[in-house]
C-alpha cells in the first residue's frame, strides 16, 4: 500500500491519499488538492513533490492474545518470558 500525507506539502491538513498503486495515489491526490485546496491544473514542479512524499506503508496489526495478567511474570525486551506462548502479545505485518 503507497501513501501519501498532504500534511508534507499543505501544513495543517490530515488529508491522506492511499493506493495500491502511485498512480492511483496521484489520482487521488489531484482530486483533494481540486476540491480542498481549489488547484485545478497541479504544475509539473507540484507533482514532482507529490510523487516524492508518496511513501510505502505497511500496516501492523495487533492481535491481542493476553487475557490476563501472569502474576510474577517479569517483562524483558517486549517479552514475557515467563508467560505461555499462548498468552503472549503478538505484532504480525500483514
Amino acid at each position: 500500500m503507497k501513501a501519501m500525507h498532504c500534511d508534507e506539502l499543505m501544513k495543517g491538513c490530515d488529508f491522506v491519499a492511499r493506493g495500491a498503486t502511485e498512480d492511483e495515489v496521484m489520482k487521488k491526490a489531484a482530486e483533494h488538492a481540486k476540491t480542498a485546496h481549489g488547484i485545478d491544473n497541479i504544475a509539473p514542479e507540484l507533482a514532482q513533490k507529490v510523487k516524492a512524499a508518496i511513501k510505502n506503508e505497511w500496516p501492523i496489526q495487533v492481535q491481542k492474545k493476553f487475557v490476563s495478567p501472569v502474576s510474577g511474570s517479569t517483562w524483558q525486551g517486549g517479552t514475557n518470558t515467563s508467560a505461555p506462548a499462548s498468552n503472549r502479545l503478538t505484532l504480525s505485518l500483514l
